[in-house]
Formats: structure tokens, C-alpha cells, sequence
């Protein structure tokens, strides 16, 4: 998990009519630019280059730019360079 990301589980699934609750898929937390810059230590600016290069996993909805905390602490570790 990245530092300083906490991701909250919501308490309630999103149920459709007739069906059960609990069988309901559950959405991730999104996040945006600025809560992935402060956890790798750069600019908001520079989280969105590296969105539109594409070399960094995210999501467009419409004008937005958000983050799976998950899937950037997954992408950090194939930056890792061994020393």
C-alpha cells in the first residue's frame, strides 16, 4: 500500500432491485492526482504527464484523471531499480 493512502471500504453495497446485497460487486476508491503525487513525493502536475503518456495505470472519466491506490502501488514496484 502506499504511504500516507489508506483506502476506506464502504459499509454499504450498492444493491440493485431483486437483488441480494451481499452479492453485489463493490466499487474501488478512487484518488485523485494530488493524493498519488503527495504519496511518491512530485507535483499533482506531474502524476497527470505521466497519465497522459500513459505510463502510469488510470482512469478517464470525462474530463477526470483518477487512481487505484492498488494498481499504483502494483505499477511502483515495476519501477524498483536493484541496487
Amino acid at each position: 500500500m502506499l504511504k500516507g493512502i489508506s483506502i476506506v471500504k464502504p459499509n454499504r453495497r450498492l444493491a440493485h432491485s431483486g437483488d441480494d446485497a451481499t452479492s453485489a460487486p463493490c466499487l474501488p476508491t478512487l484518488v485523485g492526482a494530488a493524493v498519488i503525487a503527495a504519496a511518491i513525493g512530485c507535483t499533482a502536475k506531474h502524476v497527470y504527464t505521466l497519465a497522459k503518456q500513459n505510463q502510469i495505470p488510470h482512469f478517464r472519466i470525462g474530463a477526470l484523471v483518477r487512481f487505484h491506490p492498488q494498481e499504483i502501488a502494483e505499477w511502483l514496484e515495476t519501477c524498483r531499480i536493484a541496487a
